[in-house]
């Protein structure tokens, strides 16, 4: 391959909404992930009760003992599960579908064969304790990542969610994970983005998470497949590393306001980075 021959910029190109959008992606609804349970040891529950000053009760043995944990364990597990499912609430995804616009979920379930989506790090939190963000905590943060199939071809994707999209330390390692292992086997990265940038409460830590998926965007280009598709107003990173994948699909009015803004005089549509309506 010729180094110096400048890699054609592809155009944008916006769809009448977001179904519409992912369609364009051959979309067909999925089923709940599953989870793994790793079940307490009958030792650790024995260890447990004897730090609290206890005996077990005579005739309860090491494997009732055992069964107990892991049924509470079990039942700790399935409601952060149920909790993680909502995406931040009932009341922030009716906000979302107020809005004219689907939740990060109902995006991938849309998107994927049926019962094909496997989540990762579904229960993983940001670690920022500043400006009464440790208030704010839901389980799998901000973007929801994870691979599926698409008409049977494996795929892997992330896809936006609650505290407007916004990165934090652990969503940028969350979107680098699902790369890597895009790249380890050749599978493409789809990116559903709707984010307004850099989480501001992190700082530093939010802007090094997108030099980590930048960085995977480079390394990723030639090997494998980057797929972005544009679900709502996007402004910073959250557009600087779509403009480095191979192909960008934008819902219709998602919008390019911020662009607009920015600029010092009135752009036409050809400048706005080739935005195209159709």
């Amino acid at each position: 391959m010729d180094d110096s021959a400048p890699t054609p910029v592809r155009p944008l190109k916006h769809a009448a909404s977001e179904e519409s959008t992912l369609s364009v992606l051959l979309s067909a609804p999925a089923l709940p992930m599953e989870f793994a349970i790793s079940s307490l040891s009958a030792g650790s529950c024995l260890k447990s009760t004897a730090s609290r000053g206890r005996v077990p009760a005579p005739g309860l043995s090491l494997r009732h003992c055992s069964v107990a944990n892991t049924l509470r364990v079990k039942q700790e597990i399935e409601e952060k599960r149920k909790a993680a499912l909502l995406g931040g609430g009932e009341k922030r995804v009716a906000k979302q579908h107020e809005k004219g616009k689907l939740s990060a979920r109902e995006r991938i379930s849309i998107l994927l064969d049926p019962g094909t989506f496997v989540e990762y790090d579904m229960f993983m939190e940001h670690t920022c304790s500043d400006f009464g963000m440790h208030k704010e905590k839901f389980s799998g943060d901000s973007v929801v990542t994870g691979h599926g199939e698409i008409h049977g071809r494996q795929v892997f994707l992330f896809s936006q969610a609650i505290f407007g999209g916004s990165l934090s330390s652990v969503h940028a390692k969350k979107i680098c994970k699902i790369m890597d292992q895009a790249m380890l086997v050749g599978a493409p990265v789809i990116g559903l983005n709707d984010s307004g940038g850099a989480r501001i409460q992190e700082g530093v830590e939010s802007l090094a998470g997108y030099a980590d998926i930048f960085q995977r965007n480079v390394l990723s280009s030639g090997v494998v497949p980057q797929i972005s598709v544009i679900m709502g107003p996007c402004a910073g990173g959250a557009v600087y590393s779509p403009a480095m994948t191979d192909f960008i699909f934008m819902v219709k009015d998602s919008d390019d306001t911020e662009i607009e803004e920015a600029a010092p005089t009135q752009p036409n549509s050809s400048e706005l980075i080739g935005v195209l309506t159709q």
